[in-house]
């Protein structure tokens, strides 16, 4: 399920109650609102998802990339013994994977 359409619901409409249909590609293709839930469009939390998604995917890249330094220990171990190094490392993953300003 497309985690950025969930968090586009929430933002978007935070006390609905609903269950979901999902494509074949994991995407919400239908939404089934619950009594006393005020029902949003499919196409504006498409809108909204892809806004989220805009602003804050550059997270899970960077974590990925952080992962392939290894586990924290290792990371520190890095910092004590190559500080520049670990610091310039760094910077080349947040620049690979810039925060939206």
């Amino acid at each position: 399920m497309s985690k950025w359409q969930l968090k586009a619901i929430q933002q978007l409409n935070p006390d609905a109650s609903y269950d979901t249909e999902l494509g074949t590609n994991g995407e919400i293709v239908k939404i089934n609102w619950r009594e006393g839930s005020t029902p949003t469009d499919l196409s504006v939390i498409n809108s909204k998802a892809a806004e989220i998604k805009a602003a804050e995917e550059y997270k899970d890249l960077r974590k990925a990339e952080y992962k392939k330094l290894g586990f924290l220990e290792d990371q520190l171990d890095m910092i004590y013994h190559d500080f520049d190094g670990w610091k310039a490392t760094i910077k080349t993953i947040k620049d690979k994977y810039p925060k939206e300003e």
